[in-house]
Parts: structure tokens; sequence; C-alpha cells
């Protein structure tokens, strides 16, 4: 039998993806956040760091806070020392990513419309 992890996350981005270039790739980390309601009503915001690579990085690239989004893909777990005090991570690894609702740039016409002024 196969062990495969999957994770699934339907959230709002909270700051605009960070892209950054390595050797062979780019990388973007995306902030994330998905809300749900407890049983007794109360309402609970989660907050998740993910990482894109590659095409992912590329296509979530001008992303708009407030954009929604779902991301699929896997767990990476990691650790670091600052200060002498160990911190660990969790990251979602987006394997594939679309849109629910993406933010769009007003319309803001490039010049006025020929239109006759109003007669007072």
């Amino acid at each position: 039998m196969p062990n495969y992890e999957s994770v699934h996350i339907e959230g709002h981005l909270t700051r605009e993806p960070v892209i950054r270039e390595t050797t062979n790739s780019r990388i973007a980390t995306i902030d994330c956040a998905t809300n749900r309601t407890m049983y007794n009503g109360d309402k609970r915001t989660t907050y998740h760091r993910l990482k894109a690579w590659g095409g992912l990085a590329d296509e979530i690239e001008g992303a708009q806070v407030g954009d929604a989004v779902i991301f699929r893909g896997h767990l990476e777990y990691g650790k670091y020392e600052k200060n002498g005090v160990t911190h660990y991570t969790t990251d979602l690894v987006a394997e594939s990513l679309s849109w629910k609702a993406k933010k769009t740039a007003a319309a803001v016409p490039d010049e006025k419309p020929d239109v006759d002024p109003v007669p007072f």
C-alpha cells in the first residue's frame, strides 16, 4: 500500500507573494489565511506559510492581498536556531493551485469620453 500525504488549503492571501531566484528555479513564499466556524459559533483564523516552485511561482507572481486561492500539496517540516533557541516550521509545498477569486485593478479609462457637456 503506497503512502501519500496530501494537504488542501482554501484561503485568502494575507500579503503579496515574495519571489526569489535560485540557481535552478524560482520560489514563491506565500502567506494564506483560512477561516472556520467552531461548533459553538466562534470563528477561528489560521495562518499558513506556503512555498511554490518553478511554474507555480510564476503563476502566483502578481497576486494581491485578499485573492482567494486553492492550494494542494504536501507538508515540509524544518527547524532553525536563532539566539540559541530552536524554532520549528511547517510549510505547505504547493503542487497545484487554482484561483477561487482574483482581485482585479479597477478599470480606469485612458481618455475622457467624447460627450457633449450637460446644457444647464
